[in-house]
């Protein structure tokens, strides 16, 4: 009933398949008012791309992907092609500026560890260091990165981006496992179906490497219920890890407790193990044990953290996911290729008509963010890839391997392009270049230091002071800051506020002024003043008297101020120097 059979898709089907696409993009366009991303809308972001620029582009790819799809036919070595191929697209995307304010957090609790070390992380974790409701993995991980290689924006993004090509071969050897090596295949490429990811992945942001540590202890977790052995503590690790990345994170671990039950079933082909079913049932509860036992440890000693994250959770951010959610109309057919998901509904139907028990494995999480409404694109992106390996199982229905690979091939160039040349050019609009450009000119201006003010309106939907850590991602020097804005956090629209962290947020002591001044002593022309930096939120921004005065002591200025006329937080960058 649902087999598409041979003989209705003959090798001459494959040229009506371009077609297909180009409709499926004009639907798009004409429909985009009805993408609601809080990022990367297709509304928005086709004020800056030009539509007939993309869609001739879209037409050469479609000739693209005869040659693409020639190439997946290879047998040999796809975890490496697919890894070599996710990581290149992923650079193209290393240019644009941190999107999101939340990464000012990140950057901020990765530079503590940095300066002070490991040891003053893991005590001040949460206390000096400002955690509001984050987890300690990331923040670590990328501190440790800036303490070995220096506090370079390159290293966070080439590991950024190496969870996600990672993502992508654990999803191909997930796919083998639950069925054979060319549905994980096709898997891991429809990874690269989904536009919104692409936009993700040079971010200093927890998502993408929580996609890559869930499906790793996936992976690690199905290793230890056959092989048993040192897998079995890998797996537990890889829990307490992937755990302590996130909240959400536990509500993607329940994947385990499907994966458990469906490979301690006796019935013929649910599990690929050979192994008899007691044992695997002991390596289970082993990694529970042992994950449990590590969870536990580690949350005893930071309890009164955790809890009090989980109120602002419980208080806060719940009522607030149903404020600034997206529909699953955005998620589902703009910011996901269309293709995926017709595929990925068509094998639902395709599972239930075959009992396919090992299918439950990739469909739970999927459902069940669809049953409790959750409505925010970037906190489902661990969901991604079993998304795709539902989508990969719906495209094996087609028997003529020519069409099924023209098909993936046709939604990977499809989404390519879409990223590449209407999603990039808007992301490299938004006001928040502001700060990248400002910190990398900072870089080739003499002076070890730089003094920052931030001029803010009282109605400013956003604390000023995150956009220092951003400016310092992208600066070279030392930043002396001191905050001049005080807020009222008991106001009823900063406590409901998608951006209230801003305001309950004040920069380390890292960005005091140093006792022996800001002026820098320069032994062939005297006093040396260093640049003097002001951050604003509008363009033609008053600043104080004050500021005034400091600023004709300067000869020269350099103003930032793109600013993509779609987000109401902006952040305009002057830079006063000699």
């Amino acid at each position: 009933m649902f087999k598409i059979s041979s003989t209705s898709l003959r090798p001459r089907g494959v040229c009506f398949i371009p077609f297909i696409f180009v409709a499926i993009f004009f639907l798009q366009y004409y429909f985009r008012t009805f993408d609601d991303n809080r990022l990367t809308s297709w509304e928005s972001v086709f004020r800056f791309a030009d539509f007939r620029h993309v869609l001739l582009l879209l037409c050469l790819g479609m000739i693209a992907a005869l040659p693409l799809a020639r190439l997946l036919s290879l047998r040999r070595h796809r975890p490496i092609l697919l890894f070599v191929f996710s990581y290149g697209l992923g650079m193209l995307f290393w240019n644009e500026p941190e999107l999101i304010l939340d990464a000012s957090r990140y950057f901020t609790q990765a530079k503590h560890l940095e300066l002070s070390g490991p040891v003053f992380f893991l005590q001040e974790w949460g206390r000096e260091i400002f955690a509001w409701t984050d987890m300690p993995v990331l923040p670590f991980v990328y501190g440790l990165i800036f303490r070995l290689f220096g506090e370079s924006r390159l290293y966070i993004q080439i590991f950024t981006t190496f969870c996600f090509a990672m993502t992508t071969v654990l999803t191909c050897l997930i796919g083998r496992k639950l069925w054979d090596e060319e549905t994980g295949f096709y898997a891991g490429m429809l990874m690269l179906g989904i536009p919104y990811l692409f936009s993700q992945v040079p971010l200093m942001l927890v998502d993408v490497p929580l996609m890559f540590l869930f499906m790793l202890s996936v992976y690690l977790f199905i290793l230890a219920l056959e092989r048993g052995g040192l897998m079995i503590p890998a797996a537990a690790v890889s829990f307490c890890i992937t755990f302590f990345t996130k909240y959400s994170a536990l509500l993607m671990l329940s994947e385990i407790l499907v994966i458990f039950g469906i490979y301690v079933m006796k019935a013929d082909g649910v599990s690929r193990s050979k192994s008899p079913a007691r044992y695997r049932v002991t390596r289970g509860v082993l990694v529970f044990l042992l994950s449990g036992a590590l969870i536990g440890l580690i949350w005893s000693l930071k309890s009164g953290v955790f809890f009090s994250q989980i109120k602002l959770l419980r208080d806060y951010q719940g009522p607030g996911l149903r404020r600034w959610g997206e529909s699953f109309v955005s998620t589902l057919l703009f910011q996901i290729h269309p293709g995926v998901t017709l595929a990925a509904l068509f094998s639902v139907l395709v599972a239930i008509r075959k009992w396919n028990i090992r299918y439950i494995a990739v469909c739970w999480l999927p459902l069940l963010v669809a049953a409790m409404q959750i409505m925010r694109i970037r906190y489902i992106i661990p969901v991604f890839p079993l998304f795709s390996l539902m989508a990969a199982y719906g495209l094996m229905q087609i028997r003529q391997g020519e069409v099924r690979r023209y098909i993936v091939s046709g939604i990977v160039i499809s989404s390519v392009i879409v990223s590449v040349f209407a999603y990039r050019p808007f992301l490299n609009a938004i006001s928040s270049v502001n700060l990248k450009q400002a910190g990398e000119f900072l870089n080739t201006v003499s002076g070890p230091a730089a003094e920052v003010f931030t001029v803010y309106a009282e109605d400013s939907p956003a604390g000023p002071a995150v956009t220092v850590p951003l400016l310092d991602l992208f600066a070279g020097k030392s930043l002396v800051y001191r905050d001049t804005v005080a807020a009222d956090l008991n106001s009823g629209d900063i406590r409901i506020s998608p951006l209230r962290f801003t305001w309950e947020y004040s920069n380390p002591r890292y960005y005091a002024r140093p006792e022996s001044g800001f002026h820098q002593k320069d032994a062939d022309h005297g006093l040396q003043k260093d640049p003097l930096v002001i951050i604003t939120g509008r363009r033609d921004e008053v600043i104080p008297d004050h500021l005034e005065k400091l600023v004709k002591e300067y000869r020269n200025v350099r103003v930032f101020d793109k600013d993509e006329n779609e987000f109401e937080f902006k952040t305009f960058v002057r830079v006063y120097y000699e």
